[in-house]
């Protein structure tokens, strides 16, 4: 395990190299650093508040109006900087060499999946939601063919309401929708089966259906109900978060029956960001208190 403390703000993402060699954070800004040197020196990558992954072959993303591309091992020389198509804006770095991008209008507000080449970003497929839409959290698909659009709905009974939209790449247009929750959904993710999507309500975690839309319910570990971050592991069989409470940690649930599966309780206070390596043999979860904590998945 690998602990580092030298972020001064809230980890509010993290991302590690398939090799396994590098850790990428984004806080006020984007630091990389190496895991086989664990003492070096982050290197100060800039570009406050841009999406970050890593590509296929191991080259670091930073991207948001534009996609910066970096070799880690030599991160301040041969960066390609490639400008997204059609005024896009990069929300997520997807994990298969695609990014997810955002523009839009008073009318509509247009999704774009993006394809990273040698000598560009090609836009490959889009979907159009209509009205002026406050987008919180978003979510594509496994295999790429939908995306879960989550914005806020009218209060009811003085309580913050939240929903989910699901549209079809194919079509180009939304085809369904998640069961209402209450709360302010902050974040989405979706299952590597396809079946099923997590995502946090303040600081609530609750699992769709996203086959059928139902709510399957929300979830509890370690004595708490408080959480944020929550990424599922690559082979699908447990969603990880991080425990949003005074004593923090990363709480693991098995999806077959949503049962807590392991619990990480480190003293490292609560966590905001969590993530796993490509192949699952690494995992990193980064605090409120700029704390970063790196460790094998058994």
């Amino acid at each position: 395990m690998l602990v580092f403390e030298g972020e001064r703000f809230t980890v509010n993402a993290v991302a590690l190299c398939p090799n396994g060699r590098y850790l990428a954070t984004s806080t006020d800004r984007i630091h990389l650093r190496s895991l086989t040197n664990p003492d070096a020196e982050p290197v100060d990558l800039g570009h406050r508040g841009a999406a970050i992954g890593f590509l296929v072959d191991g080259r670091l993303v930073v991207a948001g109006s534009a996609a910066l591309v970096i070799r880690p091992s030599q991160p301040k020389r041969g960066a390609v900087r490639f400008l997204l198509p059609e005024n896009l804006v990069a929300n997520a770095v997807l994990p298969d060499d695609r990014l997810l991008a955002a523009s839009g209008t008073s009318t509509v507000t247009t999704f774009a999946l993006c394809r990273i080449r040698p000598d560009r970003v090609e836009i490959e497929s889009q979907v159009t939601v209509p009205g002026k839409v406050t987008v919180t959290a978003t979510a594509v698909s496994p295999d790429a063919k939908w995306l879960a659009v989550g914005a806020p709905l009218s209060t009811k009974h003085g309580k913050a309401r939240s929903g989910v939209r699901l549209c079809a790449f194919d079509r180009g247009e939304q085809v369904g929708e998640l069961a209402e929750a209450t709360g302010a959904l902050n974040s989405l993710v979706w299952s590597p089966c396809g079946r099923f999507i997590a995502g946090t309500l303040n600081t609530r975690l609750v699992v769709w259906s996203a086959e059928s839309g139902t709510l399957v319910g929300e979830l509890e570990a370690g004595g708490t109900r408080l959480f944020r971050g929550p990424c599922f592991h690559s082979s699908g069989r447990f969603l990880a978060a991080g425990g949003a409470n005074v004593e923090g940690g990363v709480y693991c649930w098995d999806v077959s029956t949503w049962k807590e599966l392991v619990g990480y309780r480190w003293p490292v206070g609560p966590v905001v960001s969590v993530c796993f390596s490509s192949d699952g043999s690494l995992a990193a979860a980064g605090g409120e208190r700029g704390g970063i904590t790196v460790w094998d998945v058994d």
